[in-house]
């Protein structure tokens, strides 16, 4: 079976293989005297471009792996110029087409020469890597530019004003970059942008200027309060833009997609609605909430525990059609909530009086108790690593049902 295997992939990439042989004698004589590893930098989805790139940079730098010879290559696909102009300064990422070459090493060992944290999961900070500085930045001049850019189009000083990040998902991106796919098993991701101008407009009271990002929507925010900027509908908007607001944003507000990533290697707190909601990224500070799960045979919507037995039955796979399958309507937070999630954070990141009562504290103490027995019951007690965010308190305190 390994031979045949083998032999089709030869025979379907023969020339490139004639191409590369050289390379491939040399590197496989090279491995007898020093540790080769590969990994895609995944420049194609700009979530895992920044989250999988930093994290690999900081396991480097902190978990001291120099010991391997580590050859990176990118997609033809590059999803934030910005993003990978940046990534480059730090490594030297080769053509799309060196992954013909880690297929092969691939054959000889399926995970001997794999670079773990660049793969699918490697977005997650499992070892508490974040706590240290970020190793993808802007350099001086990159960031003059951006704060005279940001003042002459915006009208907004950042050494005055305070910047909200905000990244609300709907089908757009997907489509229009990659329109050859069915994204449909996305869509339960999505939200309507308007159940989000409640909480921009108190953020405005606050002081707060509200720029939601992103690189296409077909929605636009309802609005006219000033400081609430649909940036992503602006003619300003750009590759750069998008990763300059994050670096200079208090905070973020997001629901889950790629693009908050980009605060994410800035070490900026984000408030985050999530799905599906066991697998929330509970790191970098984060506060998390997620969509009412309503379950049509039972007529309410679904506790904690209740979540994850119906998950079980899909295997956790979450799909649109998924979702349906086991008899959930995810159900969006009111404007409310979303407001009071956002009054959360701004609490919590200028330490102003977030102290908890007692009976916040023992909610919260709830919450993680029957959280973590889930995690162990259905085998995931190591999917999230280290945990330095929370959940929300104010969406515990409004949703009782929850913590069951």
């Amino acid at each position: 079976m390994f031979i045949l295997k083998v032999f089709k992939i030869i025979y379907h990439y023969f020339f490139i293989y004639i191409f590369f042989s050289p390379i491939i004698i040399f590197l496989m004589f090279f491995s007898f005297f020093k540790k080769i590893r590969f990994g895609s930098i995944r420049t194609e989805r700009v979530g895992h471009l920044l989250a999988n790139t930093e994290l690999y940079l900081l396991e480097k730098r902190h978990k001291k792996i120099n010991n391997f010879l580590d050859i990176l290559y990118g997609s033809k696909f590059i999803s934030n110029i910005q993003a990978y102009n940046m990534i480059k300064k730090r490594i030297f990422i080769f053509p799309s087409i060196i992954s013909h070459i880690h297929n092969f090493f691939k054959l000889l060992n399926k995970n001997k020469y794999e670079i773990s944290v660049l793969k699918g999961g490697g977005d997650r900070d499992k070892l508490g890597l974040l706590k240290y500085n970020s190793e993808i930045d802007f350099s001086d001049k990159e960031y003059d530019y951006g704060k005279e850019l940001l003042l002459q189009k915006f009208n907004c000083d950042i050494d005055k004003d305070k910047i909200v990040f905000l990244a609300v998902r709907d089908s757009a991106y997907l489509k229009k970059e990659f329109p050859n796919n069915d994204w449909s098993y996305f869509d339960y991701r999505d939200w309507n942008i308007n159940n989000f101008v409640i909480g921009c407009e108190y953020l405005s009271d606050l002081g707060y200027k509200v720029f939601r990002v992103g690189k296409f929507t077909n929605q636009k925010i309802n609005c006219s309060n000033k400081n609430v900027h649909d940036y992503v509908n602006s003619i300003y908007r750009s590759d750069f833009m998008d990763i300059f607001l994050a670096k200079v944003c208090k905070f973020a507000v997001s629901t889950g997609l790629g693009i908050d990533n980009a605060p994410l290697i800035f070490r900026k707190p984000i408030a985050m609605i999530h799905l599906p909601f066991e697998f929330s990224y509970f790191h970098s500070s984060n506060l998390v909430m997620t969509k009412h799960h309503y379950s049509v045979k039972k007529k309410k919507n679904l506790s904690i525990s209740e979540i994850f037995e119906e998950g079980n039955k899909i295997n956790f796979k979450y799909t649109s059609s998924g979702y349906k399958k086991i008899g959930i309507t995810l159900i969006e937070n009111s404007p409310e909530e979303i407001r009071d999630l956002m009054k959360e954070m701004h609490l919590k990141v200028n330490n102003k009086a977030f102290l908890l009562v007692s009976e916040e504290k023992e909610i919260l103490s709830e919450f993680w108790k029957i959280f973590n027995f889930n995690l162990k019951k259905y085998g995931f007690e190591n999917y999230h690593g280290n945990i330095s965010g929370n959940i929300s308190v104010s969406f515990l305190k409004k949703n009782p049902y929850f913590l069951k």
